[in-house]
């Protein structure tokens, strides 16, 4: 049996609805109703109702076709409709929504429960869904004017309560995923893009962080710069850094470094210094070693700029002298100093200077007085306890100097047997003159020969002692021996003779051979002049 609407007019009076045939209206059927007022109803069933009024439901609205409110919907319970539900004013729904077709709302929509939608969804003001809403596929919904693309298959975009997706400025926003991708974004801030450039501050890359600062870090195509812990460099504006091409370990500056390979300084610099060591304790400036360390035959410089081979520390010598360069070995060969010059356009060869200026600052001149030391020739040997003089030769002013003028001479000296100190011997003074300081002279001892004899380069003080016949003497060539003395004495009766002409008189003349007559003891001095022997005195 058909079941009647309850109609609540404008007077609320309830009205039974039928058809225009008068048979009551079915609360499901088919047809068009058309109303021309207010009304409420409960839970009503309509196909393609159109109603210019406001439409109030007590309980649920079900419509089969399409629903034209040109006034307020207001649905106590759920709300179905079966094709488009198009309102003018304002739709509320107090649980459920579900639309086969489109919806169009010119005023706000309040659906208190979930929201379904076949196709489009359009409001025109503010839409309010408490649970979930479905909207089917389309091209393209607009919310708020905010266009929202169909995906191909599907998609979820997905807001954290309180949280909010906003976007500053008219431009676009596009987020590309290739595949499942999880982005965290920070506070605040600006996002750098990969071709673009942009200054990062304080960043941090896989656990590398990038202190803020100006500058820039280039690295080239298919290059790695790699630090497997901390990594500085320092350097002022235009510093450029050369790394080997191989592979190896860069030295430190403060701290000790063993180089395994050959190293290289090679500079251009008409200024500093092409390598500058400076130091600053007491230990050695400058180490050089030929076996393992420690060396104990290593050439070095120490802390006070001594300059040492053979030996780890300074020697010191006689009076607590420690020369500023030392040469220290066990080994004949090589001990003492070498110089040796090749050059086929020189008469010259190698040279030791050795001079002295009274000046108190290094490159000033003040000039020496008589009997300064201009340099010495010092011989030591070890007393067992430590290093004595034994002799020398010394330089020294002979007289006043002045300007181009420095006369001088040299002194040798000897320490005598149980002395300690030197005593001088001889001087050559500036004149040439050799001068005999001790008081006494030796010219070896007296040669005796007993037949006829050359002249020894050692030979000074000569006797003749041949018997039975007349003594030749072969002198060596006079030009080679100029202010050479010989001293001759016979012992026979018969004369001594010169195997050349080169002897001249003992009152002068040509040079001939005689130098002795045939009597026991007599004598004579020859002396060289160059070219011959002069008899110079005789007896």
């Amino acid at each position: 049996m058909a079941e009647y609407v309850t109609l609540v007019t404008r007077g609320g009076t309830p009205v039974r609805l039928a058809n225009a045939f008068g048979v009551p209206y079915p609360t499901s059927g088919s047809g068009s109703l058309v109303f021309s007022d207010s009304a409420t109803f409960t839970n009503p069933v309509f196909v393609n109702p159109t109603y210019t009024g406001n439409y109030t439901f007590a309980g649920n609205l079900s419509v089969g076709g399409n629903a034209t409110i040109t006034g307020t919907s207001s649905v106590g319970g759920a709300q179905t409709v079966g094709g488009a539900l198009t309102v003018t004013g304002v739709v509320t729904t107090a649980t459920n929504a579900i639309i086969g077709g489109y919806v169009t709302v010119a005023g706000n929509a309040t659906i208190t429960g979930s929201a379904s939608v076949g196709t489009s969804l359009t409001v025109g003001t503010t839409l309010a869904v408490t649970g979930a809403t479905t909207l089917a596929a389309a091209t393209a919904t607009s919310l708020n004017k905010v266009i929202v693309t169909a995906p191909a298959s599907g998609a979820t975009l997905t807001l954290a309560n309180s949280s909010t997706f906003q976007t500053v400025g008219a431009y676009a926003a596009v987020l590309t995923f290739t595949a499942g991708t999880s982005v965290t974004f920070p506070t605040t801030g600006t996002l750098a893009t990969r071709a673009g450039a942009e200054a990062l501050t304080n960043k941090t890359y896989n656990g590398n962080t990038w202190t803020a600062g100006t500058g820039t870090l280039s690295i080239a195509a298919a290059k790695t710069l790699t630090a497997s812990n901390t990594l500085t460099l320092a350097g002022t504006d235009g510093t450029t850094m050369t790394f080997p091409a191989t592979t190896g370990t860069v030295a430190t500056l403060n701290t000790a470094n063993t180089f395994s390979a050959n190293q290289i300084i090679s500079v251009t610099d008409n200024t500093n210094a092409a390598l500058r060591v400076t130091q600053l304790g007491t230990g050695n400036a400058i180490l050089v070693e030929d076996a393992t360390n420690p060396d104990a035959t290593p050439f070095l410089v120490s802390a006070t700029g001594q300059v040492v081979a053979g030996t780890t520390t300074a020697v010191s010598f006689s009076g607590g002298a420690t020369p500023l360069y030392e040469t220290v070995t066990t080994t004949q060969l090589l001990s003492g100093f070498g110089a040796a010059l090749w050059n086929s356009t020189t008469t010259t060869g190698p040279t030791v200077r050795l001079a002295h200026s009274r000046g108190s600052t290094i490159g000033t001149h003040s000039v020496l007085s008589d009997s300064g030391v201009m340099g010495e020739l010092v011989f030591e040997g070890s007393d067992g306890t430590g290093f004595i003089e034994g002799a020398c030769i010394r330089a020294e002013v002979d007289g006043t100097p002045g300007t181009n003028d420095m006369p001088g001479r040299l002194m040798f000296a000897t320490t005598a047997d149980g002395a300690a100190t030197r005593t001088d011997r001889w001087q050559i003074g500036n004149n040439g003159y050799l001068k005999n300081l001790s008081g006494a002279f030796g010219r070896g001892a007296p040669v005796t020969k007993t037949a006829n004899f050359t002249v020894a380069d050692t030979d000074n003080w000569l006797i003749s002692n041949k018997a039975g016949s007349t003594c030749t003497v072969t002198f060596p060539n006079a030009s080679s021996w100029t202010g050479r003395e010989i001293m001759f004495q016979n012992y026979e009766n018969h004369t001594v003779v010169s195997a050349s002409s080169n002897v001249v008189p003992l009152g002068g003349g040509a040079a001939g051979t005689a130098l002795l007559q045939s009597v026991p003891g007599k004598w004579c001095t020859v002396v060289s002049d160059g070219t011959n022997w002069v008899i110079l005195q005789a007896g």
